[in-house]
């Protein structure tokens, strides 16, 4: 997925140098992105603030400062 997802957002980037370089390395980091999210997200499953609850515990937060 990360991978079909940067080379899609690549494409609506406007980069100053358009060379392979630069696209290869604008390529890894936004996969690297994706993966640090994926890692992140796994981390918090794990300690039990994955999934559904984290977007009530959001919700929640969310709440309480209104």
């Amino acid at each position: 997925m990360t991978v079909i997802q940067a080379a899609v957002m690549l494409r609506k980037f406007q980069l100053t140098d358009n060379g392979f370089g630069s696209r290869l390395a604008a390529r890894l980091f936004l996969m690297a992105g994706g993966f640090l999210l994926i890692w992140l997200s796994v981390e918090n499953d794990k300690n039990g603030l994955g999934g559904i609850s984290l977007i009530l515990m959001a919700n929640m937060f969310f709440y309480a400062w209104c």
